[in-house]
């Protein structure tokens, strides 16, 4: 699940730039510096913490107990441009 914070933007460091793409669209957001999202990888339950500083992501990894159900999945971080993609999560019910 992604998680963001509401920074105010800054007016003397650089935004850093998000493409939300699916099969269908392609969508380019810019962030402005100190913004702060999360997503928890399905595959190897970590979080992945993304914070823009001055025009570039820094990554933060942290291990997760167990996800919930998660609605974007990091695609690639390259050039200052973080891409992700929207998924469709399938819950799995335990007997």
């Amino acid at each position: 699940m992604a998680e963001t914070n509401q920074t105010p933007p800054s007016t003397d460091k650089k935004g850093c730039e998000i493409q939300l793409q699916n099969q269908r669209q392609k969508l380019s957001i810019t962030y402005p510096h100190g913004h702060t999202f999360s997503v928890v990888d399905s595959n190897d339950h970590k979080t992945h913490t993304y914070t823009c500083n001055d025009g570039k992501w820094d990554e933060t990894i942290s291990i997760t107990a167990r996800p919930t159900r998660p609605t974007v999945a990091v695609l690639g971080l390259s050039h200052g441009v973080l891409r992700v993609t929207r998924v469709t999560p399938t819950l799995a019910r335990r007997a």
